[in-house]
């Protein structure tokens, strides 16, 4: 059977022995709804490319097949009217149910829950998403390359070990990269996240994020922690100066519970926090030395 191709105006479609597919739509800045042709079987990848403005696409019954990347290049605050039983589209959540595979997020939630049904992140599932935490749960085995390209996230949980990893806000290309470390060496390329912490100034994102790996020391390797320990124990003042500056107690709370600050150097922290006049940093660090470590008494026979 040869191909022919066809269009209702706006979707461009090809007909050929797998039945009809919609391989492209044109581009129309005034479009912003798109019913699907009823007899479609499969959207192919990169079908919505051109998409500027839709805000609904109406997927027909007779869909069987959307490849990954079919709407990724597309906008972001899509909605489907999904009526194929092969999919779910459910809170921002489009999913082959077939595959348990995530194809697509289109959400605003601060904070995403990937559902239990899903197994697999497609590519570009969380492209240019302004979630702040994603919670990847233990039923994820399998995560595409450039799944979160371009996504504004600030952390993501692997709930499956209890762990967060951090990436940065400020720096745009050091994040990307770092993202780009998820689908390799397994979920995520922990020795390539590691070794760009290795690498860069003391600033308070850096400090958050290598206070976090030994938080949840999840694929740490001894060799690595001991560098970021030596790191910050060697630039101590700058670091608490870093993260007071930022106002982020919680990196704070990290270096205590990480014994990055411990009662060796305790008192020299306390003194750049007074310095700065971060007093809420200096009353919670100063309460944590006086529940956790013994002060020195004096000795009168000195």
């Amino acid at each position: 059977m040869s191909s022919a191709g066809h269009t209702d105006g706006y979707g461009i479609y090809l007909i050929n022995e797998k039945g009809k597919e919609l391989i492209g739509v044109r581009e129309d800045d005034d479009k912003i709804s798109y019913s699907i042709e009823k007899d479609t079987v499969n959207i192919c990848r990169d079908a919505f490319h051109k998409a500027k403005h839709l805000e609904v696409i109406e997927i027909p019954a007779s869909v069987r097949i959307i490849e990954e990347n079919a709407f990724s290049h597309g906008p972001r605050d899509l909605n489907f009217i999904c009526h194929s039983d092969a999919f779910l589209y459910q809170d921002g959540f489009l999913i082959d149910l077939d595959r348990h595979a995530l194809l697509l997020y289109t959400g605003s939630a601060s904070e995403i829950r990937i559902p239990e049904t899903v197994e697999i992140i497609g590519r570009e599932a969380f492209c240019s998403c302004l979630t702040d935490t994603i919670m990847l749960g233990e039923t994820i085995r399998e995560i595409h390359e450039d799944a979160f390209t371009t996504c504004r996230m600030e952390r993501v949980s692997f709930s499956k070990w209890n762990a967060y990893v951090y990436f940065p806000q400020k720096d745009i290309r050091l994040r990307q990269h770092m993202l780009d470390g998820f689908g390799r060496n397994g979920l995520f390329d922990f020795a390539r996240y590691d070794n760009d912490l290795s690498a860069g100034f003391i600033e308070d994102e850096r400090m958050k994020m290598i206070a976090a790996r030994l938080k949840w020391p999840l694929h740490l390797t001894k060799e690595t922690e001991e560098k970021f320990r030596t790191l910050i124990a060697g630039h101590l003042d700058a670091a608490v100066r870093a993260v007071g500056e930022a106002d982020d107690l919680m990196t704070m709370k990290m270096f205590l519970e990480t014994d990055l600050i411990n009662q060796n150097n305790i008192e020299e922290c306390l003194e750049t926090l007074h310095s700065l006049k971060d007093l809420e940093a200096y009353a919670y660090v100063s309460d944590y030395q006086n529940q956790h470590f013994h002060k020195q008494e004096f000795d009168f026979d000195i």
